[in-house]
């Protein structure tokens, strides 16, 4: 398994870079007609304990929604926080696992990972790269869809690509670089199915939720 840079922006990631809207909501954001909508939790990672999930560190007197912040959850950071602009790599295998059955080109897909992060890989630096919504120069990378887990990076971290598409367009995965989840825009099958795994945190959404305010900022 291996990210390669692309040399040219495909037509599929180029569709869905031009379709984005200016209204902060999922809709806009993921535009995929006729979706259904998940948020994905990234977990909580500390030094000190396991990994756990927000719903776990909310605690039984709060519900966890997908209109949830995490500042919602935790006022500070002792017990850990999620990863910010990455998808943790142990949910993105368990993500690719269930996107496989939902794209008829599985072998054929493109990640985007923000260009302005350091410590990339030497050799995908020549990748081409296209703008998203709000104005983020991404890097494009081609792979197999398990590729989506690996890291970018040539230091031991494990920074992984934040968006997600296709050859096909028949589902897309991202969010902003301050994003500590993801958003996933498909069939209600595959969103049933990324609901009711029980190795990912994630919350049914609509088109209209705004992207949550603390993982969305605008061009600076």
């Amino acid at each position: 398994m291996t990210l390669n840079p692309a040399t040219s922006v495909p037509p599929v990631v180029s569709a869905m870079a031009a379709q984005q809207g200016e209204q902060r909501t999922i809709g806009a954001y993921l535009p995929l007609k006729g979706a259904a909508f998940v948020r994905v939790m990234n977990p909580v990672r500390s030094d000190v304990a396991p990994r756990a999930s927000w719903a776990s560190i909310a605690g039984g007197g709060f519900v966890v929604d997908a209109t949830t912040e995490w500042y919602d959850v935790a006022d500070d950071r002792s017990n850990g926080r999620p990863d910010e602009g990455s998808l943790d790599p142990e949910t993105a295998r368990s993500l690719a696992r269930i996107l496989r059955a939902h794209t008829t080109t599985p072998a054929e897909c493109f990640f985007l990972v923000w260009e302005g992060y350091a410590g990339f890989q030497d050799d995908l630096r020549p990748a081409v790269t296209i703008e998203l919504t709000p104005g983020r120069p991404m890097l494009v990378l081609s792979g197999d869809l398990d590729d989506g887990s690996e890291s970018v990076e040539e230091t031991p971290r494990s920074r992984t690509p934040q968006w997600w598409v296709p050859a096909d367009g028949a589902w897309l995965v991202g969010n902003d670089i301050y994003g500590m989840s993801v958003y996933v825009a498909g069939t209600e099958d595959a969103i049933d199915q990324i609901l009711a795994d029980e190795t990912i945190e994630a919350y049914r959404a609509t088109p209209s939720m705004g992207i949550i305010a603390e993982e969305f900022a605008p061009e600076t």
